[in-house]
């Protein structure tokens, strides 16, 4: 099968890479039961011409992409649940992360401020967890305005 690069093809590897999260690709293969390298091709934009056609039907025809390829509807209330549940986990990870980061930079900040010396990898590890303790909250901000944006869709529908 030969694989072409769309923008299609990239929007689809940017979605993936989202619902991957932190999993890595051998976790995500063998909870779906495919190969590596196919997982790794579509997370690089490289999927099977017969995708993007099967996407391009749909937009043609303006039918829903997983009724055609299914068979079973999915309409607006039932995506705009499902991306609300996809959403409250999503935040509930960042939860778990910001906690995790403050964890580990309590630790290293409470060795370095009773005067150890940290090593080069205990400053780095410091360092990228400070700008997570920072960087955090705001993405977690974001993602409950998206939330409620969406909660506002459902209750309009």
């Amino acid at each position: 099968m030969q694989k072409k690069n769309h923008i299609f093809n990239k929007n689809f590897a940017e979605r993936l890479a989202v619902l991957f999260n932190k999993e890595t690709q051998s976790s995500v293969s063998k909870r779906l039961d495919c190969s590596q390298g196919l997982l790794s091709n579509y997370l690089k934009g490289e999927i099977p011409d017969t995708i993007s056609l099967l996407s391009k039907l749909a937009n043609e025809y303006s039918v829903d992409l997983h009724l055609l390829i299914t068979g079973e509807t999915y309409g607006p209330q039932k995506r705009l649940e499902t991306h609300h549940r996809d959403l409250f986990k999503q935040y509930n990870d960042l939860v778990l992360e910001l906690e995790e980061a403050r964890k580990i930079v309590n630790e290293l900040g409470g060795k370095k401020d009773r005067g150890t010396t940290l090593t080069p990898e205990e400053e780095n590890r410091l360092l990228e967890n400070l700008g997570r303790v920072r960087s955090l909250p705001k993405m977690m901000e974001r993602s409950i305005k998206h939330q409620a944006e969406i909660l506002k869709a459902m209750q309009q529908e």
